[in-house]
């Protein structure tokens, strides 16, 4: 997928989750980012980074922007998202990508988060 934001509704189950990205730059190198509720700090190593997430009392809406975590983690441009993986204590209500970060109110309906 190449579309450059991540965007998830999850619901806040008060357990540890985690969620797993691969992707590629225009070289085609493969790097991984870990985003985990688990964790406070960021860590940034030559192939992979983990990410801190924090959820909310019940439904949350996460957007990633890939290309930025790309530049930053790694000093790398955005290509491509090979694997997503949820290892989940949460619930997952939708996981789309999109091409920029749209306000809620501006997704169609059947795309925003669902009221807590």
């Amino acid at each position: 997928m190449d579309l450059p934001y991540l965007v998830f509704h999850l619901k806040n189950m008060y357990r540890f989750m985690r969620m797993e990205l691969t992707i590629l730059d225009t070289k085609n190198n493969s790097y991984d980012i870990t985003a985990s509720n688990k964790q406070t700090l960021v860590m940034a190593k030559k192939q992979s980074c983990s990410l801190p997430i924090q959820l909310n009392t019940g439904w949350n809406r996460v957007c990633l922007n890939l290309p930025d975590i790309c530049s930053r983690a790694f000093g790398v441009e955005y290509q491509c998202t090979t694997v997503v993986r949820i290892y989940a204590n949460c619930r997952i209500w939708r996981l789309f990508f999109q091409d920029r970060n749209y306000a809620d109110d501006q997704l169609p309906v059947h795309l925003r988060v669902v009221d807590k």
